[in-house]
């Protein structure tokens, strides 16, 4: 499902309210480019977050023993070579270096960078906002998919730090370096907070500045504001109970799927200035 979700942004990237038109087969190749390399990111996660998912998570394939760790290994790096030959046939290179720095990066994150104290939560949220750039590049359409680039990365922040809330146990055994093991719970929900605020007040100030009329601004607040605040209250009630915190977690990404439907609803309805 999150790499359907990849997909699906992708295109919404280059599709997004165009008005010279598109080639689809272009669009299609650079969405599934995109779904191949999220999906090695994903692979290549579970493989070095082997020994933390044991503890975390152990109903995912590699701990159940579904997959050899070795299998894993070769099929994530074959996922980042597909999505790479991908992004070549484009002959975009604007996309071909997207691909090849988000292929690394994700690697990096998983390796090394997941276990620094911000790097690898930014890497997280960069790849998770730049699939809407890797479509919109490919078309040149910047400008029009610039809000939901800005969302989804500080909403991908704001998620990637409650998860880390979650994660605190097995992260605090296995001596990784996160906000919250360092820091603590509390620190890790007021960042949480700050970044909350920052993407509430984004959501008026790309109305003020023409990027959508005051409709859609209203139903993002909807989306965007009014779910955040009531996160943040029950984060800040039952942070020490971990399964609310997972199920705010989990939330999250229905609420950016929302976000993402809402810009999808926008275009085929073309709402205009």
């Amino acid at each position: 499902m999150n790499c359907l979700f990849v997909l699906l942004t992708t295109l919404l990237g280059y599709w997004y309210l165009l008005e010279s038109g598109g080639v689809w087969y272009l669009s299609l190749i650079v969405g599934l480019s995109a779904l191949f390399i999220a999906a090695g990111g994903y692979v290549i996660n579970d493989f070095y977050d082997y020994e933390i998912d044991k503890i975390n998570q152990p109903e995912r394939v590699l701990p159940k023993g579904l997959i050899a760790l070795n299998t894993a290994y070769y099929y994530s790096i074959m996922l980042f070579v597909v999505g790479i030959i991908l992004a070549i046939l484009t002959r975009n290179v604007y996309c071909i270096g997207i691909a090849l720095f988000n292929s690394i990066s994700l690697f990096l994150y998983a390796k090394s960078y997941k276990k620094s104290l911000l790097l690898g939560n930014i890497i997280v949220s960069w790849n998770a906002s730049s699939t809407f750039l890797y479509g919109a590049v490919l078309s040149s359409n910047m400008m029009n998919i610039l809000p939901l680039i800005f969302f989804s990365f500080l909403y991908t922040l704001v998620r990637e730090w409650v998860k880390l809330i979650e994660d605190y146990d097995g992260d605090l055994y296995e001596k990784v370096k996160s906000i919250a093991t360092i820091y603590g719970k509390r620190i890790t929900l007021y960042m949480t907070m700050a970044i909350s605020a920052i993407l509430i007040i984004s959501v008026d100030v790309f109305s003020y500045q023409g990027f959508y009329v005051n409709e859609l601004r209203l139903i993002l607040r909807v989306l965007i504001s009014t779910p955040l605040l009531i996160y943040l209250i029950i984060l800040n009630r039952y942070l020490l109970i971990n399964e609310i915190v997972s199920k705010i977690q989990k939330c999250m990404k229905f609420s950016m799927l929302s976000i993402v439907l809402v810009f999808i609803i926008n275009d085929i309805i073309n709402i205009r200035i």
